[in-house]
Order: C-alpha cells, then structure tokens, then sequence
C-alpha cells in the first residue's frame, strides 16, 4: 500500500498488505496491516507504536524496550547521541548510530553490535524509533 502524503487520511485498513509506505501521513492515527513484513511510516505525526497493527511492531517495542538504551551507550558517547540533530537526519553524515560510535558507515561499528543497529537504522529510518522513545533506564 502506498499512501504517502495523505495529510486527511485518518485510519488505513491494509489487511492483505505485505508492506505499507505512509510517509508523511500527518492525519494517520490508526494503521491495521496484520500482515505487514514493512511499515514505513516517517513524520506520521498522530501515529504512535500502539496504534500499528503489524508484525514488526512487536518486535520493535521489544528492541526499545531492551536494547536501545544499550546499543546507544554501546559507543561511549550518549550525550552525543541524544542531542536532537542526530534524530532528524537519514543518512550516515549525522545519524544516531553515526554518532553514538563515531564511525561513517556500518561497518565501522563494532561486529558484537551491528545486527543491532541495523536492526536501529531500519526502524529509525521508517520512522518507527524516534528519540522521545529513548528511556534511559539502563
């Protein structure tokens, strides 16, 4: 389903779909994809975690829940990483895992995280992990 930009869209209803691109849908305020392997949702600005149905939610609330903080302290360099700069770009100039281990791509990142961040990118990419969400409990 490609719904980006639909700024009067406030719920989508995508129950046969495998992916969902949003982007942009401010008015969003429920998504239903049950059957979603991707969901794509950037500056979706009424939507939250709860309020997707999908598979991959799950497993992102559990990536913030237990790993986020850990991975973002990974590199030493937490205070750097919270600063909001890093949470509003997309590319590997200024992005959080950039920041929080000062390396320019991926493979600088040490290999015991990487299948973390990238699992981070992917998320934070499509909107699905913002810095509000960052609960520094560990």
């Amino acid at each position: 389903v490609y719904a980006s930009g639909c700024t009067g869209l406030s719920k989508l209803d995508a129950p046969n779909a495998k992916s969902v691109y949003a982007r942009g849908c401010t008015g969003l305020s429920k998504l239903d994809a049950p059957n979603a392997d991707y969901v794509y949702a950037s500056d979706c600005t009424g939507l939250s975690l709860d309020d997707i149905n999908a598979p991959i939610i799950a497993k992102t609330k559990t990536f913030i829940e237990a790993d986020l903080v850990p991975l973002l302290k990974a590199g030493g360099r937490f205070d750097e990483v919270m600063k909001p700069e890093h949470w509003t770009c997309n590319d590997w100039n200024n992005c959080p895992m950039a920041a929080a281990f000062g390396v320019d791509g991926l493979e600088g990142i040490p290999s015991e995280w990487r299948e973390k961040a990238r699992f981070f990118i992917a998320r934070f990419d499509s909107g699905l992990i913002r810095r509000e969400m960052v609960q520094e409990t560990n």
